[in-house]
């Protein structure tokens, strides 16, 4: 398959090209990457898209101006953040009260939250309206949080309320005619009625792909866990809770167990996607971060467990394998000091592809960010929660999420918009055989990685924690779509960057190759924090897609090229 480099999108263009709910922006040079960060003349609220957890959609922000308007509040006095339930809004109230909390030692001033019920045509919209000034704590919520509306959603209400034109914004990489309207879907989607259908098809896939990781039972008694366990067994869709986004399942697990213990703490084991972090930092009091992941760091996790003058331990977090650095922790040791201990294990099992490993066996609850592989098309964000109810706690999560939270009310609420709904169930039909592609191709990338000169170390499943990774990898499985690789200095990754002739921006799991200055992007104020945890300046994080081997490595040889020569030091592999 051959793929168009992307090279033809500048600067702040949506990836896809023309797709009004695209995900992903282009950002084509390392030094594009600084200066979003650096934020020069305000350059990130130039963008019509990007992430949408990290840039408000300007459709988004024209609901939230009209939201205002509907308020008759000045938008320079107050900023509305538009939600879709009152649910919501209680919860970005929490949070926000909480931020405040936090930063009152430092002078802040307590956010003055009200909320507002805004209507577009049939459509209710839920407003938190806060001071312009706490603009940076409400987007907080929505980055962390990953709560916020969908551009679908924002578009619905806007068209049902006759607001047809964009408003986007002056002077910006994008004008209204390069984007393509949204107002239908195409017809060979499920029609937006039958979102429910949908959804009752993603959980199927889910579970049927979960499913497909255990091994037949033969009668191979060496086996440790076939389709006859009960964690198979009692995996239906029942057990699988949808979404907005992979960070809003995160959030939700994170919340649940908290409400069931307050006072405790939360520990993540090795170094994991940094909003995931933060999100557990800002909710505990107190969360135990165990950033390399080695064993060196269960051996301390097992001390600090076995001390009775410290703080109860309440949730154990960790990814499998981790984003960036693709490691893999050890599970085996982790369940059973949960068992021991008698505390929840969670895992995100995003980056490696839920489907190319058996985990669901030793965990009470996993989270999968259906934005990604599952996806594809970048052009819709979806997140899952799965509890594994043959074990106690993942018993009672499901009862709270179900019937009782803790305040009477099931703890589950169903957020995900109805068209982004039909849009990831057409998108995730395909899951199988492009995760399969994408495994063997990412496969051969590596191999030829492993030994490049230019490559100061790789990170990739395969050459990182390879055993630890085997152990769990199902029969059909493979090592992934993502990887990582460090150049030899700062200079050579920016020249790398800027000569890479494929998409570059942010997130992963997409049907085309992409790739980004990670450190730069994702820990650019923090980049010495980072480089301790083995994540330097010079990381590049790349998700491969559906491309030919030859295209892919091609791509790779012209950004090598235009790469200097490494000083002499060693390659290695981690």
């Amino acid at each position: 398959m051959t793929v168009k480099a992307n090279d033809e999108q500048a600067w702040g263009k949506p990836m896809p090209a023309a797709n009004l709910h695209a995900i992903s922006v282009s950002i084509p040079t390392w030094h594009d990457a600084t200066v979003i960060w650096h934020g020069e003349s305000g350059i990130c609220h130039k963008f019509p898209v990007g992430y949408p957890r990290f840039m408000l959609h300007f459709r988004v922000q024209q609901l939230a101006n009209e939201c205002l308007k509907q308020l008759d509040l000045d938008p320079h006095v107050y900023g509305c953040l538009p939600l879709c339930s009152s649910g919501l809004v209680e919860q970005c109230r929490a949070f926000l009260d909480r931020q405040w909390r936090l930063q009152q030692k430092k002078g802040a001033v307590l956010v003055d939250t009200r909320n507002a019920i805004c209507t577009f045509g049939q459509y209710t919209v839920h407003a938190i309206i806060y001071p312009a000034e706490d603009a940076s704590l409400a987007k907080g919520f929505w980055s962390k949080v990953g709560c916020g509306v969908s551009s679908r959603f924002a578009d619905c209400c806007l068209r049902a309320a006759g607001i047809d034109a964009y408003d986007l914004p002056p002077n910006g990489p994008v004008d209204a005619a390069a984007l393509s309207p949204a107002s239908t879907l195409p017809g060979h989607y499920l029609p937006a009625e039958q979102a429910m259908e949908a959804k009752q098809l993603i959980r199927r896939r889910l579970v049927d792909i979960l499913h497909d990781t255990y091994p037949a039972d033969a009668g191979d008694h060496t086996i440790e866990y076939t389709r006859a366990h009960p964690s198979a067994q009692a995996l239906t869709i029942d057990s699988v809770y949808l979404y907005n986004y992979g960070m809003s399942a995160i959030y939700a697990m994170n919340r649940l167990l908290y409400r069931a213990s307050p006072k405790g703490r939360a520990v993540c084991l090795g170094f994991p996607f940094t909003s995931t972090l933060k999100s557990l930092e800002q909710l505990w009091d107190h969360c135990l971060f165990l950033g390399y992941g080695t064993e060196e760091d269960i051996d301390r996790l097992e001390t600090e467990l076995a001390d009775p003058t410290r703080p109860t331990i309440h949730s154990l977090f960790c990814e499998f394998p981790t984003n960036p650095l693709l490691k893999a922790p050890n599970i085996r040791r982790l369940r059973a000091l949960a068992d021991q201990y008698d505390i929840p294990l969670w895992i995100d099992t995003t980056a490696g592809g839920f489907s190319n490993c058996l985990l669901l066996p030793y965990v009470d609850a996993m989270v999968i960010s259906l934005t990604k592989l599952f996806s594809g098309g970048c052009d819709v964000t979806g997140g899952c929660l799965i509890v594994n109810t043959a074990r106690s706690h993942g018993r009672r999560m499901q009862h709270a999420l179900s019937v009782d939270g803790g305040d009477g009310l099931p703890a589950y609420e169903d957020n995900l918009w109805c068209e982004d709904a039909v849009v990831l169930e057409h998108n995730c039909r395909t899951y199988v055989e492009r995760a399969a592609r994408i495994n063997r191709t990412t496969e051969a990338i590596a191999d030829y990685l492993c030994t490049h000169p230019k490559v100061a170390s790789l990170h990739y499943p395969k050459y990182t924690d390879r055993a630890l990774y085997d152990a769990h990898k199902s029969v059909d499985g493979g090592y992934g779509g993502l990887l990582s690789i460090v150049l030899h200095t700062p200079e050579a990754a920016q020249a790398f960057i800027d000569a890479i002739p494929c998409a570059k921006g942010p997130t992963f799991g997409t049907n085309f190759t992409l790739v980004c200055p990670y450190t730069v992007i994702t820990h650019y104020f923090e980049a010495d924090w980072a480089a301790q945890y083995n994540v330097p300046l010079q990381l590049i994080r790349i998700g491969i897609g559906l491309e030919d081997v030859e295209q892919v490595r091609g791509w790779l040889d012209t950004a090598f090229a235009a790469t200097p020569d490494p000083p002499s030091c060693a390659h290695t592999t981690v």
